[in-house]
């Protein structure tokens, strides 16, 4: 599992940025016909950051150059047939890099989208998309090696993200009806699972399948795993 440290700062005018009637709100397009912003990490030197999109690629965006291709990864292009079919073939992985060794720690995980470890490491929490709930592991203390339910308060959530140490997380959401996701909104909350914030984002994004919020510097920087631009919003 790969850590990046979150230092970037980036300019409030961007030179291939767009903003919205609210100028609260700024989007970054996606050049060509690619879509899908769907997950963020960010440069240490904070002069950039990546994002993967659809076709397989990883982009990177600087603000003198704007968006740029970076790498390209295989894609996953199943997401639709595994929610129809409910699949719950998900797991968890540790890896070890000093030993390479590679350990399951937990199966059945329902449209596993995305995962977490608290500010304390003492747990780690997994989104399960398809069946509305987020399970914790935990990692140290009494209970370490088993899996429990942490919350079920958030619809269909996609990537969890830890917004620094102060406990809390961003969850991107959505209601996952019969045609197409509707209602995208960030959802914060805390390390219990209670609900602090809900961001509706239905004026931004539409229906768009929203697929991460992650802050930084009084910023939400927000994914999509089908739409034509990156979103960033002032809290």
């Amino acid at each position: 599992m790969t850590s990046f440290v979150f230092l970037i700062s980036l300019l409030l005018s961007l030179s291939s940025s767009v903003f919205s009637d609210d100028a609260s709100f700024q989007k970054l397009p996606i050049p060509g016909k690619r879509s899908g912003p769907e997950a963020f990490a960010f440069d240490t030197t904070g002069k950039a950051f990546f994002t993967g999109v659809s076709g397989g690629k990883i982009l990177k965006y600087t603000a003198d150059k704007g968006f740029e291709d970076f790498a390209e990864i295989t894609t996953t292009s199943e997401v639709l047939i595994a929610v129809g079919l409910k699949d719950a073939s998900g797991k968890l992985f540790k890896y070890d890099p000093a030993t390479k060794a590679v350990t399951v720690l937990m199966e059945g995980i329902s449209g596993g989208a995305g995962c977490a470890v608290s500010s304390d490491g003492s747990f780690v929490l997994v989104t399960e998309f398809i069946k509305s709930n987020i399970k914790k592991y935990w990692i140290t203390g009494p209970k370490a090696g088993s899996t429990e339910d942490f919350t079920s308060s958030v619809s269909n959530p996609d990537n969890i993200k830890r917004i620094g140490a102060t406990g809390n997380f961003w969850v991107a959401s959505v209601k996952n009806k019969v045609v197409v996701p509707t209602d995208p909104s960030a959802v914060k909350i805390d390390y219990s699972g209670k609900v602090l914030q809900t961001i509706s984002l239905k004026n931004e994004f539409g229906d768009t399948l929203l697929s991460e919020a992650n802050e930084l510097d009084g910023k939400l920087y927000i994914g999509t795993l089908t739409g034509p631009f990156a979103g960033i919003m002032k809290l």
